[in-house]
């Protein structure tokens, strides 16, 4: 009975597995005898972080992760960024600059609107109390009575000024006997009025007065209109008959 198996001698071995030891001696040998080393065999790395105990596998294990296509890292980036805040910080000193001078100058002409505003109507004020104060005086110089001729002439001197008021009490004084005499009245009313120019202190109002006088030489009283010149000055916190003349 013939054996089929056939003889081991002349069948080929199956290659036996090698381990680590046996290869890193067959390269150590080889190296001896000057042959190539041969290459080692693809095993997948795994590569120990021996400060965490991790193990991690794969090429480049333990390797930071570079920066993918068309970002930057954080330390390229950063002079970029500080460029672009230092001019956003530019941008915003130049505007908040403007704003500041825009503000100055609104506040200022508000201010100067504000202040020929006051002006005016301050002007305006004077003006007005100094036409009242002729008005006043322009009938208070059309009417009197023999009878109250000293009340008469105290009441002149109280809105003169010192200079108006000497000069009228030396020419009224003179027709105190002829008023007497002729038992004089006179009486008036406003008819008009008007500025004819104001400076400072000073204001010339213009005054009409329509009076009516009556006399003991005369059986019918007589009615008149007369027009005058008042110069009004600011003194004392009051306005002033100064200089008075009749207007023809």
């Amino acid at each position: 009975m013939t054996d089929n198996a056939a003889p081991s001698s002349t069948l080929p071995q199956p290659a036996m597995a090698q381990s680590g030891e046996d290869l890193l001696s067959r390269w150590r040998h080889s190296g001896e005898v000057g042959l190539v080393e041969p290459e080692a065999p693809m095993l997948a790395a795994q590569d120990t972080d021996e400060s965490s105990g991790l193990t991690t596998s794969g090429p480049g294990a333990g390797e930071e992760e570079a920066p993918g296509e068309g970002e930057e890292a954080f330390g390229d980036d950063a002079p970029r960024r500080a460029g672009r805040a230092r001019r956003l910080f530019s941008h915003l000193t130049v505007a908040r600059t403007m704003v500041s001078v825009v503000l100055i100058a609104a506040l200022g002409a508000a201010g100067w609107f504000a202040y020929q505003n006051h002006t005016n109507s301050a002007a305006a004020a004077d003006r007005a109390a100094a036409v009242n104060a002729a008005k006043s005086d322009a009938l208070a110089l059309a009417t009197y009575d023999y009878n109250h001729l000293n009340q008469f002439f105290a009441e002149v001197k109280s809105f003169s000024t010192p200079g108006f008021g000497t000069t009228f009490n030396k020419g009224a004084q003179s027709l105190v006997k002829v008023l007497t005499q002729y038992k004089a009245t006179s009486s008036a009313k406003l008819a008009s009025y008007g500025v004819k120019s104001a400076s400072g202190n000073r204001v010339t109002v213009l005054v009409v007065v329509d009076q009516t006088v009556a006399n003991s030489a005369s059986k019918t009283p007589s009615a008149q209109t007369e027009a005058f010149e008042y110069t009004m000055v600011h003194q004392g916190g009051r306005w002033l008959l100064d200089v008075a003349a009749s207007v023809h």
